[in-house]
């Protein structure tokens, strides 16, 4: 075994064996991670960079250049690897658990173990806020109405579409729900905006004073996603 093969075991053992390691290991939620991890590789880092395979062997050029070496793609993302599982071995910190499994999968895709054009040009997931609550019911299912016809024609336009409205009126309607307003569907929308691309404003009448849809822009601004807006088109 070679000098930094033993350096290699013994770090991965330490990783494993001291301190709050083994403790982190299991305390941290390694789903989230790889979620994050997925999320990274798929949106800002290839809207920043491009598509990782082309980001790395640029990487490999310039460093063969550099070291009158000839390095491969993948020898780039295996130092950064290294990089990563030296700082982790210094010290725990999440963003090396995260950077660790974006590496992974760019080493995945670049191998050619996952369909890297699809998952690199997945389309986005477009959140599509509308004003919905009215002391009218004629306008609350008139709202409902024009958002579903606008996601509809989002749909049709090529877009993956989120809807609140269009999932949870009928959900209200026939599940039993009296209570229509933003602070009782809240917590659902909140947690579904966070899974969604981007924040899509329909400018419905009444839009600009919805408490919902001005507490949904101030979330998505909260979350660092990009907001459009969208006259209706039906």
């Amino acid at each position: 075994m070679t000098v930094w093969a033993a350096a290699a075991k013994a770090d991965a053992h330490r990783l494993t064996q001291d301190r709050p390691a083994a403790q982190f290991f299991r305390r941290e939620r390694m789903d989230s991670i790889l979620n994050e991890a997925q999320k990274i590789t798929e949106g800002s880092r290839h809207e920043a960079y491009g598509p990782a395979k082309e980001d790395y062997t640029r990487a490999a050029a310039i460093a063969s250049a550099i070291l009158e070496k000839q390095l491969q793609t993948t020898d780039i993302v295996k130092i950064l690897l290294a990089v990563k599982l030296s700082r982790e071995a210094h010290k725990h910190k999440r963003d090396n658990l995260t950077d660790l499994a974006g590496y992974a999968r760019v080493l995945s895709i670049i191998e050619g173990d996952e369909e890297s054009l699809k998952s690199e040009q997945r389309k986005k997931l477009l959140y599509l806020a509308s004003p919905y609550s009215h002391p009218d019911t004629s306008v609350v299912n008139m709202r409902y109405e024009k958002v579903c016809a606008e996601a509809a024609q989002m749909m049709k336009e090529g877009a993956i579409v989120f809807s609140p409205i269009a999932h949870t009126h009928p959900i209200a309607m026939f599940g039993g729900i009296s209570d229509r307003t933003w602070e009782f569907w809240k917590e659902q929308d909140f947690a579904l905006l966070k899974q969604c691309d981007e924040l899509v404003v329909l400018r419905l009448a009444g839009y600009s004073g919805s408490k919902g849809v001005q507490a949904e822009i101030n979330f998505a601004q909260k979350l660092g996603k990009p907001i459009s807006y969208r006259d209706p088109s039906c």
